[in-house]
């Protein structure tokens, strides 16, 4: 669950979130967990949800390489992201799994 993972992860945190959400989720909920991001990456290009609930500045990458890119130069020594999309992201990955991989892949490149 995204906002258990937002809680337990220590800050200062750069979110990569995304995926498909429906515009019945109520992301309300989410706001107080929010609050300590520093930046959001999202997975999801056409994601307007997340800014309803979020004030800060919000990336949009087009995969998960151009999301790790992005924390890579917009995180600082100290700063920690977490990868918790928090919602279906079958229209970018094969499943879990292969979000993970993928995700692992790229960290242990840089």
């Amino acid at each position: 669950m995204l906002w258990y993972a937002l809680e337990i992860t220590p800050k200062p945190l750069i979110l990569i979130a995304g995926g498909q959400y429906s515009s019945t989720i109520k992301l309300n909920f989410l706001e107080p967990y929010l609050k300590p991001v520093k930046t959001i990456i999202s997975l999801e290009t056409k994601q307007q949800l997340l800014k309803t609930v979020y004030g800060g500045k919000i990336y949009y990458a087009k995969s998960m390489f151009e999301a790790i890119s992005y924390a890579y130069h917009l995180a600082n020594k100290g700063d920690n992201v977490l990868c918790s999309p928090g919602a279906s992201s079958f229209n970018l990955f094969d499943g879990w799994e292969d979000r993970y991989h993928q995700f692992n892949t790229h960290i242990n490149s840089i």
